[in-house]
């Protein structure tokens, strides 16, 4: 298949990808690009792997206290993971330890192959893909970053702070970002 065989099949994927809007039908992830996958699976001849990818940008404004700034030294750990299994769904949290208390910064979660079996019986179509010479239906996996707490994460550790000797003996505090 040469590329522009492939374009033009991208051309039909992009064109034909049916979007129900925000409906959330299944609790599990955004059913909106689970759409696309059996547009994507006839792309990739049924080979798996194959992934979907979405950007989801959410205007959520978070409020701070001005006292949660006042940093009393450096965090310590840059991360910690906890596992959750619920709803047949299993959930890894990395955590930052941040002067007001340890928050979520990253969450993964595997939901198996469950959306894709509920997404197959209700369009009453084929939706395994090959892996070698087996049929197999693809694990769905979500990963969901919080950019504020990520950045905010970075700089904490980038953050230094020592009280150094200055002029006629006077100590000071030199803060510094490596």
């Amino acid at each position: 298949m040469d590329v522009c065989q492939l374009l033009s099949k991208l051309n039909i994927v992009m064109r034909n990808g049916k979007n129900i809007g925000n409906t959330q039908e299944n609790a599990w992830c955004s059913y909106d690009i689970l759409l696309h996958y059996e547009n994507l699976l006839q792309l990739s001849e049924r080979k798996l792997p194959v992934g979907l990818a979405q950007v989801v940008f959410s205007s959520r404004k978070r409020e701070f206290n001005p006292d949660r700034f006042i940093f009393h030294g450096t965090p310590s750990a840059f991360s910690s993971t906890d596992v959750k299994s619920e709803n047949g769904k299993q959930i890894v949290e990395v955590k930052y330890p941040f002067p007001w208390g340890e928050d979520v910064i990253e969450r993964v979660t595997n939901y198996g192959s469950k959306p894709i079996e509920e997404l197959e019986e209700k369009r009453k179509s084929f939706l395994k893909g090959k892996d070698g010479r087996r049929l197999v239906l693809p694990h769905v996996i979500t990963s969901e970053g919080i950019l504020e707490g990520g950045m905010l994460a970075y700089l904490l550790e980038a953050y230094q702070s020592a009280v150094v000797p200055g002029q006629k003996g006077k100590r000071k505090r030199q803060v510094s970002f490596l």
